[in-house]
């Protein structure tokens, strides 16, 4: 993800009500390997321990609407979820 998608990305967490303090905040941020790589872009979602590869920015769109506003899961886009993670 480059700077300006990143840019986007916080424009849409904005309009979307996520960007903001609390213990319930999104928070965007960069990481050059989250273990991965090869499978990238990767979005890890915390504390839910769902994994997302493959992130094109429509993807991104459906991950930010679907699981931070709505709490389900895209599972077409899943990589990987921990052991606590409750799909649909």
């Amino acid at each position: 993800m480059d700077a300006a998608e990143l840019d986007r990305l916080g424009h849409q967490l904005i309009q979307a009500g996520l960007l903001r303090d609390g213990p319930l905040r999104v928070k965007p941020t960069r990481a050059d390997c989250l273990g991965a790589c090869g499978s990238g872009p990767v979005v890890c979602v915390q504390p839910d321990d769902v994994w997302y590869w493959g992130v094109t920015p429509a993807d991104m769109d459906r991950i930010v609407r679907q699981h931070l506003v709505g709490g389900e899961v895209v599972a077409d886009l899943l990589f990987h979820t921990g052991p606590q993670t409750t799909l649909p």
